[in-house]
């Protein structure tokens, strides 16, 4: 993330390059490099995912100057801000509460790193999110925890070989707490776990007016979408039959790569939840609807295990819409976790991460 880099400039002499492991729960799962060479930044991520038995690479790099100006390897501009070279010398030993204005490079969204030091210790928050790290000798980045996301950098020398890790997200579980969600029409939902904490109204409910489908622009692949012969004209009646040709249209397959995106998924016409909402989310608002995908956790046959599905809005409301089983409206046994566009982007991962750990409490009205 671009906080990190913002740390390790903060905490870096004037020129270095570094490579970080990344692990996530004492699993290895990539590498971060880090070099600066006194005129130009540049932050490299690989990250290994495993789902089922399939591997797939997350890769992002960016580029930017001594001011935080640059661009992104896929082109998206990165107008700042970032700490200038002059941000290298703000945690001096017994340095108090000293922040850093940053930018998260992935979503755009501002921030701050705020950091208190002593010794070789530094603690604060990054982008609201706790974390403690330690510097080597030269006053370089050595280790950086982030307990909210059991995430933890180390610094190594040398190359890195490929991690395999284990699969964090997939698979289910008992639903322990959670069962009385399943087939429910009602309830009220509060869990809390490391990192995670929810409490929700849920209900299986349609909405009780309509609204003609707006007319949207033609974008790119998704003029696909112009073609399907839904014979709607309303938008929930577009959305209900849209989750079902989805599901028909494409074959799920929780082995997918996790880096799946909707023009691929489509292509393939095989995917994840993921990337079924994915696909949904893209063809439905070629369509005129209002979407968003939502991250969560569905019960289903007395377990519980990661999910992904979709919300349509129709006035100031949003309705549950899953695409991988051709259902809509959905109800209770959708938890919802966290969505896309949220104001804290790292939701997600936590709560995902955090739910074979959640102690639930359900009450069905």
């Amino acid at each position: 993330m671009h906080a990190l880099l913002a740390l390790a400039l903060a905490a870096s002499p004037p020129q270095f390059d570094t490579t970080l492991a990344m692990s996530l729960r004492g699993e290895r799962v990539g590498a971060v490099h880090l070099r600066f060479d006194g005129a130009a930044f540049r932050y490299e991520s690989l990250t290994v995912v495993r789902r089922e038995k399939t591997l797939s690479t997350l890769r992002f790099g960016a580029t930017m100057d001594a001011q935080g100006h640059g661009k992104t390897d896929d082109g998206r501009a990165l107008p700042g801000p970032l700490p200038s070279t002059l941000a290298l010398c703000l945690f001096a030993d017994g340095d108090r509460d000293r922040c850093i204005a940053v930018e998260d490079e992935r979503d755009g969204k501002p921030g701050q790193v705020c950091a208190s030091r002593t010794g070789r210790a530094l603690r604060g928050t990054l982008l609201g999110e706790p974390f403690s790290a330690t510097l080597d000798g030269s006053g370089g980045l050595a280790s950086l925890e982030l307990p909210g996301q059991h995430a933890r950098f180390q610094r190594v020398d040398g190359a890195l070989p490929l991690p395999v890790p284990r699969d964090l997200f997939g698979g289910s579980q008992p639903a322990r707490g959670l069962e009385a969600l399943e087939g429910a029409t009602a309830a009220s939902v509060q869990g809390s776990g490391a990192g995670c904490s929810v409490d929700v109204q849920l209900a299986r409910a349609a909405p009780s007016h309509d609204e003609a489908l707006a007319t949207a622009p033609e974008r790119g692949w998704t003029h696909d979408a112009r073609d399907l012969r839904l014979g709607t004209q309303t938008r929930w009646t577009t959305a209900v039959a849209l989750a079902k040709f989805v599901e028909q249209a494409i074959v799920s397959d929780d082995a997918s790569p996790a880096d799946e995106d909707a023009r691929g998924v489509w292509r393939a016409r095989r995917g994840s939840c993921v990337g079924q909402a994915r696909v949904f989310d893209a063809l439905a608002q070629a369509l005129g609807l209002p979407t968003r995908i939502v991250f969560g956790a569905l019960v289903e046959d007395g377990r519980v295990s990661p999910h992904a599905w979709d919300e349509v809005r129709l006035g100031d409301r949003w309705f549950g819409v899953d695409p991988s089983r051709g259902r809509a409206p959905v109800g209770p046994e959708h938890l919802p976790l966290a969505r896309e566009g949220d104001a804290d982007p790292l939701r997600a991962g936590r709560c995902l991460l955090a739910l074979p750990e959640m102690r639930w409490t359900v009450e069905l009205r």
